[in-house]
């Protein structure tokens, strides 16, 4: 899902925040951290780079403080109506700053400006670089950086339990498919690896490597094993999902992703999951006793409690749970089940039916109060609770939507109660009036209307097969001499011919021949 200008912006304040978050700083570490956040040069979600105020960051962290990740979403910037112009800078002043970008692209904003006046005598005095900034982003003119080397890469380790943990997934080997039998699909895993004590605060293997299945994983290791500092994922598309980063910033948790193309910065995961297929996989492979997702993620807990029983090299002589254990006084299991729920939920951004306040999700509707109706909305739901949703407006919550059943029936709508107008006075004007409007109309309607008492070649046909039963369908022949037979007769009356080929049948019973019954119909005068 697309995040939201909102949302981006919430996001960027709590990524800048994060590191003041952490209760245990002393005051000489916080003013540090502070001096750090002040000084570096940052790119803001809209396209601009520069630096945050000292008076912006003590008003972030206070909002957050007393609001929590919600108070984050008020006092942004809206997205202006003429996204893609730019109305500040005169148009030649734009295309000559463009042009000098895309001549050079390595140029700042500030060095092209220098340019236009100096080099070109151009007045620069009114054009602010934030704006020409953002211009440029929405051009795709981005500044030419200079490419980084490789440089060194020490090994690292947190200090303390849950400060940090590695989340990645891993493709395993084939299991045969529960819903096409046959088929073979191959399992998946998706784990968690803390930091600082090697221990895994969960891991389960799936079908797929979805989003639902990363959001399981992680709520069930909060549960388990507490609540981390800070995770750090992969850089898979899967993994840089909007529902996921709100996640943990509503949770606290901070989230950070390895550099694209850089492994080493993953290393600790890695290596469990070699280990993990080296060992646990190889052999679950050939175990005819693992053939579904559940055996296999049975056995995988009992691999997990070795694991975490046999003394790791990398923890000086003991085992990952006798390190986790040491920590344990400082494990934050203040999260419950309904808030990491909540937190977990999908979103996606909709628009409730301003006739019906219905919400629709993947060929579902939803019931909205109709004070919703026709307003621009969040929903958030469970994957695995289809029969509800939850509504929410500028990141506040608003009402729970049911499921709506279809009825055999029309509703009355609710949206406004139709009050029975009190009875209009006659007029004999008005009477006057509206019969000279109607004039002979309803005279030729009820004479249009007696007309319907005649027959019709199809309701002919239907008449006869009814009163002479063959006990077969007419044959082509006949239907050819009952077609000319109607045309030389009509018009027909239909109960003056019922009763004339009810008399024929009496007198001569159903056995002749179709040409007897039209002659029956023919006038008497006209029969041989």
């Amino acid at each position: 899902m697309e995040k939201s200008e909102q949302e981006r912006m919430a996001l960027f304040k709590y990524q800048v925040i994060l590191p003041l978050l952490d209760g245990a700083l002393t005051l000489v570490d916080e003013k540090r951290i502070k001096w750090e956040i002040l000084e570096r040069e940052w790119e803001f979600p809209d396209g601009g780079e520069g630096k945050v105020s000292g008076r912006t960051l003590r008003s972030w962290l206070a909002k957050y403080r007393k609001h929590g990740f919600v108070g984050l979403f008020y006092g942004n910037r809206q997205v202006s109506k003429s996204q893609g112009m730019c109305k500040a800078i005169a148009p030649e002043l734009l295309d000559a700053a463009r042009e000098l970008r895309e001549e050079d692209s390595t140029r700042s904003v500030e060095l092209i400006l220098q340019i236009m006046q100096e080099g070109k005598g151009l007045d620069v005095s009114s054009i602010s670089p934030r704006t020409l900034m953002r211009y440029f982003k929405r051009l795709g003119l981005k500044r030419g950086r200079r490419r980084k080397g490789k440089g060194q890469h020490e090994r690292y380790e947190q200090r303390q339990t849950n400060d940090l943990w590695h989340g990645d997934t891993a493709h395993t080997f084939m299991l045969p498919d529960p819903h096409n039998p046959g088929q073979k699909k191959k399992a998946k895993l998706v784990v968690l690896i803390d930091d600082a004590s090697r221990i895994c605060p969960y891991g389960e293997f799936y079908f797929d490597e979805k989003l639902p299945s990363v959001l399981d994983t992680i709520a069930k290791a909060f549960l388990l094993r507490g609540k981390p500092k800070r995770i750090l994922l992969d850089n898979a598309q899967t993994f840089r999902s909007t529902t996921l980063e709100l996640m943990c910033a509503e949770l606290d948790v901070g989230l950070s992703f390895c550099r694209p193309r850089r492994p080493q910065g993953k290393g600790k995961i890695e290596r469990f999951i070699r280990t993990l297929k080296e060992g646990f996989c190889s052999q679950a492979q050939k175990a005819e006793n693992i053939t579904t997702l559940a055996e296999l993620n049975a056995a995988f807990q009992g691999w997990l409690e070795m694991y975490s029983s046999r003394i790791h090299k990398e923890l000086e002589g003991v085992t990952p749970e006798q390190r986790w254990g040491k920590d344990i006084h400082r494990i934050d299991r203040s999260l419950t089940e309904t808030q990491i729920r909540k937190a977990m939920m999908l979103r996606a951004e909709r628009t409730v039916h301003i006739s019906t306040a219905l919400v629709n999700l993947d060929n579902r509707e939803y019931q909205a109060n109709r004070e919703s109706a026709g307003q621009e909305v969040q929903i958030r739901w469970n994957p695995e609770r289809l029969d509800q949703i939850e509504i929410w407006r500028d990141g506040r919550y608003v009402e729970t939507a049911l499921l709506k059943e279809r009825k055999p029936h029309v509703e009355r709508d609710w949206r406004e109660d139709i009050q029975e107008q009190p009875a209009a006075t006659k007029l004999a004007s008005a009477t006057e009036y509206c019969a000279a409007l109607m004039g002979n109309r309803v005279e030729e309607a009820m004479l249009a209307r007696g007309q319907t008492k005649l027959l019709k070649l199809d309701t002919f046909i239907e008449l006869m097969s009814r009163l002479i039963d063959f006990g077969r369908p007419f044959e082509e022949g006949e239907l050819e001499q009952i077609t000319e037979g109607f045309k030389r007769l009509a018009p027909l009356e239909r109960s003056e011919t019922a009763e004339k080929l009810k008399q024929a049948v009496e007198e001569k019973g159903a056995s002749q021949h179709v040409r007897f019954y039209l002659e029956r119909l023919e006038p008497k005068a006209f029969r041989r």
